[in-house]
């Protein structure tokens, strides 16, 4: 399941199809601008779209891991190995944590 902005606000939108995918506003999250804008208000909540997980998600359903620096992705990568698992880990220092 996913929404279009912040889950919390009552005006928000909850789609359970891939299909609908084209309704996030995907340009302001590419953009990564998270500044509050008078003249689009509700600019900031479409930019926290979320993918929300009822209870459990299996190992199995992650494709990799992003972080934000080195030091956490060898503390990652090694509990990866520990548990022989295969995921993959990437540094991202420009995405919003």
């Amino acid at each position: 399941m996913f929404t279009d902005s912040h889950a919390y606000y009552m005006w928000a939108n909850f789609y359970n199809d891939l299909n609908d995918l084209h309704n996030i506003d995907w340009q302001i999250i590419q953009n990564r601008n998270f500044n509050r804008d008078a003249d689009d208000p509700v600019k900031f909540e479409r930019y926290q779209a979320e993918a929300l997980i009822h209870r459990h998600l299996p190992v199995e359903g992650l494709l990799g891991m992003v972080c934000y620096n080195d030091d956490v992705k060898a503390d990652l990568e090694h509990e990866v190995q520990k548990r022989k698992l295969s995921l993959s880990v990437h540094v991202r220092t420009g995405l919003y944590f």
